[in-house]
This record gives structure tokens, C-alpha cells and sequence, in this order.
């Protein structure tokens, strides 16, 4: 069995609502952003030009683009999210604006037709990735031909919304990136031409085993902290050793991310609560930042960030 084939079985398992194996690295796929990065990224220092990000659902390191990222390296240690980066990088190029959103959004009733989407997508599918050997175009044309869009669209995905918030799902889009609104999606379908975006299909932690990997302006990291399974002590031994080395000169990393509002005073899995891993973090020489949703005025966000000196 070729990687992309056991990817599809994965895939198709996950559709069909059957177990799968947690021990290996496949996850359903983020479609879309949870963070507001549209707000984050405005704190921020203005260096941007070398950034690594987690790959997630490709929002963060788009909406990077806008802010001057031309060499973007992308790791994920889920490959069918790569897949999904992969398929949405390929749709800007080929989709205007609003059939983009509609594309993005997953809402069953939009009509986009998603094999003769893939058969125009194919040529930009087809590059060639080092660090990702597997057959894009193979994987999307067998979910495609073999489950609906609305089966794909409601399994594949984290989706925990109801159906009403599913219903305005492109205007939480707009809310939370920027490269959506119609003047800045432009200017990103010609950039992105000139952008040099690698993939990478690993683990975080093992990032230290990646050669040729240049010094970054920003580090990205999202909400790992809250999937590693380690203490945050060892989050921290994590990042002195294997994150830090790797920003330039006043480079900075987003290390944390998480949302107070729905989980003010929890145990957020056994690292602490809000309070104590503020307190932890600034203890390390970060700095928070409190991010209030701009489309839902009731969530706070906080993103933890360690600038090198």
C-alpha cells in the first residue's frame, strides 16, 4: 500500500465514522482557523519575510502572505491536512473571491462542483514537494468520486458548530482573515505566485532532524501546547532547544494560543489554568496579547509571544 493510498483509507474511515488507530498521526482537517490571527498579526513586529507555521487549516500563513511573508515553511504531522493546504493553495490560484469562499466554506448547498474543480486544479497539484511524497490529485479525486460534499464536509472536518452558525460560516471566514476580503484576495492571488511555500509532512518535535531550514522571522506554533501531551515544563525545554535556535535576530514565536472565554478557570489538559500558565509564560520572558473576537465581541483570546533578543 503507497502512502496516498493508506492517506484515502484513512480518510474514508474517518467519513464512515470508524475507529481509527490514535497512535499514528491522522486527525480530521481544520478547515478553517479557530485563532484571530486577523487581530494577532497587527501586534506583531513587521519582520516577516522567513516564517514557519503549523499547517492547521493554511489561514495563518495566508493571511502571513499580506504582511510581507515570502518564504513560508509549512510542517504538519497530519497528512491529510497537507492534503487539504494543498488543495486550497492550488484553489486561490484558480478560483475568484467569492467562488473561493463559497469552496472554502464546505456549505453543501453552494455549487461548487468539486471534480470539475480538481480536474482544473490538477496541474498546480502536481508540484513536487520533498518532504510530502504522496499524490494529491489521487487522494481528492477518490473522496470525491466516492462520498458527497456534504459527507466530506460534515466528517472530515472538525466542524463543532450548530447548523445556524454553520449557515454563516463565510461571514466568521471574512472575520478572521484578512486574505478573504475581496481587495486583499487579489493582491494575494499574484503574490502567492512569488511566494516559496514548503510543505512539510513531520512531527514539531522533530524539527531538529530538518536540514537546510533557514533562520525565521516568526514562528508560528498555534495551539500545539494544548496536543503535545507534555508538562509545561517540558513545552518550555521543548521550545528553548528546538524552537528558539531556529529565529533570527528579534524574531519572534507565537508559542500558545488558547481561548479564555470558554475555558476561564479549567484545567486545560492537566497543564494548568488560564492563570497559571499566564503566570508561567511570563516567568519564561513572554508577553500576552488579549485578542477580542471581531465578529463574536464575547471571545477572548490570549496568544503567548517570546521575542529573541
Amino acid at each position: 500500500m503507497t502512502p496516498t493510498e493508506k492517506d484515502i483509507l484513512v480518510a474514508s474511515s474517518i467519513i464512515e465514522g470508524k475507529r481509527i488507530n490514535r497512535k499514528e498521526p491522522y486527525r480530521k482537517i481544520y478547515s478553517m482557523q479557530t485563532e484571530n490571527s486577523k487581530e494577532l498579526f497587527k501586534v506583531l513586529s513587521s519582520h516577516w519575510e522567513n516564517s514557519l507555521f503549523i499547517g492547521g487549516s493554511a489561514d495563518q500563513f495566508l493571511n502571513s502572505i499580506l504582511y510581507g511573508s515570502r518564504n513560508i515553511t509549512v510542517i504538519d504531522s497530519n497528512p491529510l491536512a497537507i492534503h487539504y493546504i494543498l488543495l486550497k493553495l492550488a484553489a486561490i490560484q484558480v478560483l475568484e473571491n467569492e467562488d473561493f469562499l463559497s469552496f472554502a466554506s464546505w456549505y453543501p448547498s453552494n455549487d461548487i462542483n468539486l471534480l470539475h474543480l480538481l480536474n482544473a486544479l490538477k496541474p498546480l497539484l502536481e508540484k513536487d514537494y520533498p518532504y510530502f511524497e504522496r499524490n494529491p490529485v489521487q487522494f481528492w479525486s477518490s473522496l470525491f468520486e466516492n462520498y458527497s460534499k456534504q459527507e466530506i464536509a460534515e466528517h472530515l472536518f472538525y466542524n463543532q458548530a450548530t447548523e445556524y452558525e454553520r449557515h454563516y460560516r463565510k461571514e466568521e471566514m471574512l472575520a478572521r482573515n484578512s486574505y478573504l476580503q475581496k481587495r486583499f484576495y487579489h493582491y494575494l492571488k499574484k503574490v502567492i505566485l512569488k511566494t516559496n511555500i514548503q510543505v512539510i509532512n513531520r512531527d514539531i518535535q522533530e524539527i531538529d532532524t530538518i536540514s537546510n531550514l533557514p533562520s525565521f522571522d516568526k514562528v508560528y506554533l498555534s495551539n500545539i501546547l494544548l496536543e503535545m501531551e507534555l508538562s509545561l515544563e517540558e513545552y518550555q525545554n521543548f521550545l528553548k532547544e528546538k524552537i528558539y535556535p531556529l529565529l533570527s535576530t528579534k524574531g519572534e514565536a507565537m508559542i500558545a494560543y488558547l481561548n479564555i472565554s470558554h475555558t476561564y478557570g479549567a484545567d486545560l489538559n492537566n497543564l494548568g489554568t488560564i492563570n497559571q500558565i499566564t503566570d508561567f509564560f511570563i516567568n519564561q520572558s513572554c508577553h500576552s496579547e488579549l485578542l477580542f473576537g471581531s465578529s463574536n465581541q464575547s471571545q477572548i483570546d490570549t496568544a503567548f509571544i517570546y521575542q529573541k533578543k
